[in-house]
């Protein structure tokens, strides 16, 4: 089965209609008098569509026999990813920055607490 032989168009045009139009938001969020961090966010996400498309491309090109049998193992993998980043004790220095400032509400929350982790009852 060739490849627009699977495409289903109709989802595809959806898809296409949002994706243009979240790049529109973006692009016009960024069009301000003083230059802002969101002045380029659009081309960004233009890279992440480009990696997304790619992705989709090569997945439709995998047998659907492959897909379903690797599929509890990707499941397996997507549920350990999150729970190691919870459970690991490492963090970046922006998050360390906004659990010390005062009055963030980071600094409130008994989980953004490592040593509260640590502590045996």
């Amino acid at each position: 089965m060739t490849l627009a032989k699977r495409l289903d168009v109709p989802l595809a045009a959806v898809v296409a209609v949002l994706t243009i139009y979240g790049l529109l938001v973006l692009y016009s969020a960024g069009q301000t008098d003083v230059p802002t961090a969101a002045a380029h966010l659009w081309t960004r996400q233009l890279v992440w569509l480009a990696m997304a498309v790619t992705a989709a491309v090569l997945v439709m090109r995998v047998s659907p026999r492959l897909l379903e049998w690797a599929a509890p193992a990707v499941y397996a993998a997507g549920l350990l990813v999150p729970i190691a980043s919870v459970t690991s004790r490492t963090s970046s220095p922006a998050a360390r920055r906004r659990r010390r400032a005062p009055g963030s509400r980071w600094a409130a929350c008994a989980w953004a607490s490592r040593r509260s982790w640590s502590r045996s009852p």
